[in-house]
């Protein structure tokens, strides 16, 4: 009897002792857990932004949309800072007055970027947050104001934006980020991500973006017949530079496959500006192997991109103005294998020269 009696008193001892640790266990893991809350609601006031660039209609919004992206993964607020009256458009007015351009190693001047009537680079940006549909109201702050804490580079990760707004100026309510003029920051970030931008551009936000961005734009559709239709950016224009352009072949070739996939395809070419090729025979001869083929040149930039992102496949340039509907786009998409801006996993990739599947 006293033997047993031994043997429970012990095994009550080693139950208790297994008790109280898997208490002070659970305790450790739960200030653990409250500490990690703790990191991620200090972040959850992180405001973000970055400075409006002095460039054309793509390149403008591009650089917001991936802001976008990677503020809504990471749970931060983005502020767009007014381009109006901003020192950037001061320089776009005078580069688009002196029919200049930012770099003439690559293009001509901006006015050649669209030869359509009343074509205003400086109001189309102004313009163009409102018309996505789904950026948040253009901040009323104006970008010298002292709030900002300007930075080179955007972290790799969101905790290691915990450290920056830590070590630096904050009004006390949050902390405000804003990113220098350099359109490769935020595509950079999003390239040094396990996933890449297949991880901030998902299904979801794709989705959201695209039917926001139709609420406001659906009725700019007119050029699409019944059944499927192709869409292809042929960028010219003010583009002189050889890694930007692409011979008409390379987009038949595209074309021409998706045609044969998709019997009496409509094909759908969209360009802007001077056509120095001189003709647009090669895309022309697509009539044989497509159901039509229909140009439009110098349309309004926002009435093309409703047309491309609607589109069942849409061929891109190597152009941030393809890259944007590419995002938003619903259909297929076929991607220049050599273009610097960010893709998703799943696109098509062709061969910038032939036109060939990578």
């Amino acid at each position: 009897f006293e033997m047993k009696r031994t043997n429970i008193l012990g095994g009550a001892l080693l139950v208790s002792s297994f008790l109280v640790a898997t208490y002070n266990i659970g305790l450790m893991l739960e200030l653990t857990n409250s500490k990690e809350r703790l990191r991620h609601s200090s972040l959850s006031k992180v405001t973000i932004t970055h400075e409006p660039r002095n460039d054309l209609l793509g390149s403008f919004v591009a650089p917001t949309l991936y802001l976008y992206a990677v503020a809504n993964y990471y749970g931060w607020n983005l502020e767009i800072l007014p381009f109006a009256g901003s020192q950037q458009e001061a320089l776009l007015k005078r580069h688009v007055a002196l029919a200049g351009n930012i770099s003439k190693d690559w293009g001509s001047g901006f006015q050649d970027a669209s030869h359509r009537v009343d074509y205003d680079p400086v109001l189309l940006n102004t313009e163009s947050y409102d018309t996505m549909g789904f950026f948040p109201t253009v901040s009323k702050l104006t970008t010298n104001s002292k709030d900002w804490i300007d930075i080179e580079h955007l972290p790799s990760g969101k905790l290691e934006l915990s450290a920056l707004c830590q070590n630096k100026r904050s009004d006390g309510s949050g902390c405000y980020i804003r990113l220098t003029d350099n359109p490769h920051l935020i595509q950079k970030h999003m390239e040094k991500i396990t996933g890449g931008s297949d991880k901030f551009f998902t299904p979801e936000l794709r989705a959201h973006m695209r039917t926001e961005f139709l609420k406001r734009n659906k009725h700019r559709l007119k050029h699409f017949e019944n059944g499927f239709n192709i869409a292809i950016h042929v960028r010219r224009g003010d583009a002189l530079d050889p890694d930007r352009l692409m011979d008409q072949s390379t987009y038949a070739e595209v074309a021409r496959r998706v045609c044969k996939q998709h019997s009496g395809a409509h094909v759908h070419v969209y360009s802007g500006g001077p056509n120095r090729d001189g003709n647009w025979t090669v895309l022309e001869s697509l009539v044989k192997d497509c159901g039509s083929v229909s140009f439009h040149i110098d349309e309004p930039e926002f009435d093309t991109w409703t047309h491309m992102i609607l589109a069942d496949a849409f061929v891109m340039s190597k152009s941030a103005f393809s890259e944007i509907p590419a995002l938003l786009s619903r259909g297929e998409v076929f991607f220049p294998d050599d273009f610097w801006h960010p893709y998703l996993s799943f696109w098509n990739f062709f061969h910038p020269q032939t036109g060939k599947p990578m």
